[in-house]
């Protein structure tokens, strides 16, 4: 099932984060951001990452700050149809 986290829990996560980027930064410490395994320190400004404005993505009427545009129990059934697909798909590779 998806949607264990809430609103406040991915909220703090934010804030963790960010914490944990500004003390490094203080500290003189070498910072690298990546996304999906490629090194984008060089593309971000890192000095504004105090300044920037998180927001929390998830599911209608969970109260994040943007929603997903799809309500918690249609994510679920998306889940649940894709890995029953990677299932029959795998499946029929390995026959």
């Amino acid at each position: 099932m998806t949607g264990s986290d809430s609103a406040d829990k991915a909220r703090k996560q934010v804030v963790d984060l960010t914490n944990e980027i500004c003390g490094a930064l203080t500290h003189k410490k070498q910072v690298k951001l990546f996304k999906d395994g490629t090194d984008v320190t060089s593309q971000i400004d890192v000095a504004t990452i105090p300044g920037a404005v998180a927001e929390t993505r998830g599911p209608e009427g969970r109260g994040f700050d943007r929603s997903l545009g799809i309500t918690l129990d249609d994510l679920n059934e998306l889940v649940a149809e894709l890995l029953q697909q990677a299932h029959t798909t795998r499946k029929a590779r390995s026959d």
